[in-house]
């Protein structure tokens, strides 16, 4: 995926949800909901994060490759 994906179904999820769990939205909180989306990605030096976070990325990637370990329930925490 790339970012614009990242934040359009983050977006979907984030407001989605608060339709259907009717919870109160808030600028805040939707961007850090968007922000936090490109979060996975960091284990690829190409991404935006990974650019800037280049030490990381490229420790991640060569460790585990990319959609491993950021994308799973381990990387969420």
């Amino acid at each position: 995926m790339v970012a614009g994906t990242h934040f359009t179904f983050s977006a979907v999820l984030y407001l989605g949800g608060a339709a259907v769990l009717n919870y109160d939205t808030d600028v805040i909180s939707f961007a850090i909901a968007v922000l936090c989306s490109l979060g996975p990605d960091i284990d690829l030096p190409t991404s935006k994060p990974g650019r800037i976070f280049f030490w990381l990325s490229t420790y991640l990637e060569k460790q585990f490759g990319h959609r491993t370990i950021t994308h799973s329930w381990i990387g969420m925490f």
